[in-house]
């Protein structure tokens, strides 16, 4: 079983299948397993002639392109396991200087600005940043939404922006809006991005209410998977 340590084996030695000399003990035990995913590695275990789940194993999943570790309950990430800080698996990134207004107070997409990302594991948790340049027409200001498969994210309610009353029709200013989700899934997960008036102000999405597009802008939104 795996915690058997090492052993110096010398000439003449008899290899048997069990006992304290095992193969299965010193080498098959404690040797990193590759399979191809995880539903493989858990049939190779606790059924009839097959080994016994053990606290230290070590295996490799080729799909996942991940180490992981048997803690006596469950297989978890080298990271999970804390061998070390949660590092970041890939990042995604989009960016727009596509101008959009709007004087609705029903919440319209930022069509240009969008982010797919496949997670690697299902343990592990996708950082959202999204800044946003803004502006509005009153004295009111106006709102920013990321939302995730068509749900607002974790962080809500969306963020809220107001560039003061005075010359509120020619000024602008940034919004940043970062968040952690954890969609404990592989599947593609899309990141879309949406704006609104508070009340009936016109907001406006890379530009000034009144001003000319390229006065303010770009907008980004980037994802950050990391492992967990």
């Amino acid at each position: 079983m795996a915690g058997a340590g090492h052993k110096l084996w010398a000439a003449g030695d008899v290899v048997a299948a069990t006992g304290g000399t095992s193969i299965n003990s010193y080498l098959q035990d404690q040797v990193v397993g590759v399979y191809a995913a995880s539903a493989n590695r858990d049939a190779a275990f606790g059924g009839a002639g097959e080994p016994t789940l053990a606290e230290g194993m070590v295996c490799f999943l080729s799909d996942v392109n991940q180490l992981q570790i048997y803690n006596g309950s469950a297989w978890v990430s080298i990271a999970d396991a804390d061998y070390g800080s949660p590092k970041i698996v890939q990042v995604v990134t989009d960016q727009t200087e596509d101008t959009y207004t709007t004087t609705s107070a029903s919440f319209v997409q930022i069509t240009a600005l969008t982010v797919d990302i496949t997670p690697q594991s299902t343990a592990s948790t996708l950082l959202v940043i999204g800044t946003f340049q803004v502006g509005h027409s009153e004295g009111t200001g106006g709102f920013v939404q990321v939302q995730r498969e068509g749900s607002a994210i974790s962080l809500d309610p969306a963020g809220w922006f107001y560039t003061g009353s005075t010359n509120s029709n020619y000024s602008g200013a940034t919004l940043t809006i970062v968040c952690k989700e954890s969609p404990a899934s592989v599947s593609e997960q899309n990141f879309t991005c949406w704006y609104r008036g508070e009340s009936t102000a016109g907001v406006a999405i890379n530009r000034s209410w009144a001003g000319n597009a390229g006065q303010v802008g770009p907008s980004t939104l980037t994802v950050l998977e990391l492992s967990g």
